[in-house]
């Protein structure tokens, strides 16, 4: 299932992907199930204004927990932040056209259009 939109454009600090073929690389490979670390992103539903019956904002903090097994240490919290959306409705179902990652970055930010 999409999640995106067609154009639909997932905006980090130091990273930019638009697109089906952008936003599939980021949502990384297959998930190994012996693997001694995995992430979780824990994120909590914010306010969401309509501005009508196909468009929306949201605004959501967001927190990437690292669990650990098999003697690995260092498990718990890697990074706290906030994503702002922008969502429409296509065919009835709602989309992210546009995901905006504030999140603590020692990188310059990228160039990235907007909606």
């Amino acid at each position: 299932m999409q999640v995106f939109a067609p154009d639909g454009v997932f905006r980090d600090p130091s990273w930019c992907a638009k697109g089906p073929a952008e936003l599939a690389k980021i949502a990384g490979g297959p998930v190994d199930p012996n693997a001694d670390q995995k992430l979780h992103h824990a994120p909590s539903l914010g306010p969401i204004t309509y501005q009508d019956r196909n468009h929306a904002t949201a605004h959501s903090t967001v927190m990437v927990v690292q669990e650990t097994g098999g003697g690995v240490q260092g498990g718990g919290i890697r990074i706290t932040g906030t994503y702002d959306d922008t969502l429409v409705r296509i065919k009835g179902r709602w989309v992210f056209k546009y995901r905006w990652v504030h999140r603590p970055s020692l990188t310059p930010a990228v160039a990235c259009e907007g909606p």
